[in-house]
């Protein structure tokens, strides 16, 4: 299992090498190659932003209490629609 890790390593640096050699081919010209690696970089910031924005802000916040407010009410536990507030604010957040 370790020399797939290696392996993995080796990928990896010959990875970072293409992309900082495709960022630098920028100065000498704009090309095809700068254009794919920056449509790359900024979609997988924008997935480690929105995986980060989920983990810390909706998850806890929005859906920890609409599942535990929904396991209530599945019980016959009426004053739990009460915590159901939570939905307009995130169809609210959602038209935003």
């Amino acid at each position: 299992m370790d020399s797939f890790w290696q392996i993995m390593d080796v990928v990896g640096v010959w990875l970072v090498c293409f992309f900082t050699l495709a960022v630098f081919s920028f100065l000498y010209r704009d090309n095809p190659i700068y254009k794919a690696v920056e449509h790359i970089y900024v979609g997988i910031a924008a997935g480690y932003y929105f995986y980060q924005a989920f983990r810390g802000t909706i998850y806890p916040n929005f859906v920890l209490h609409v599942v535990r407010g929904m396991d209530e009410i599945a019980k016959g536990n009426a004053a739990a629609w009460a915590t159901q507030w939570r939905w307009g604010a995130a169809v609210l957040g959602i038209l935003l």
